[in-house]
């Protein structure tokens, strides 16, 4: 296998080539792709839950301030994935 960056000759297994430090697209980089997409969905999982409470507390009692306050929440945490994803492929 080649370095992208270099161009030097690695060995399959290297995460990191020994000439010039870059990433190769070896397991490391998969398994923090991975933990990003985790993150991402427990972020998104945890709004769509504060946004159901939000709605259930104005149908109880009128008042939106948990329902907007959960709808902000959860804009807040799709544009940080998207910002993280954005990111990411930076990197590579």
């Amino acid at each position: 296998m080649f370095c992208k960056t270099c161009g030097k000759e690695i060995s399959d297994e290297a995460v990191v080539c020994p000439e010039c430090g870059c990433l190769t697209h070896n397991e490391a980089v998969t398994t923090e792709s991975e933990q990003a997409k985790k993150g991402s969905k427990t972020s998104t999982i945890l709004g769509i839950i504060g946004i159901v409470t939000g709605i259930k507390e104005y149908k109880e009692t009128g008042k939106m301030t948990g329902l907007v306050l959960s709808i902000i929440g959860e804009a807040c945490a799709i544009f940080s994935s998207i910002v993280g994803a954005v990111s990411f492929a930076s990197i590579l």
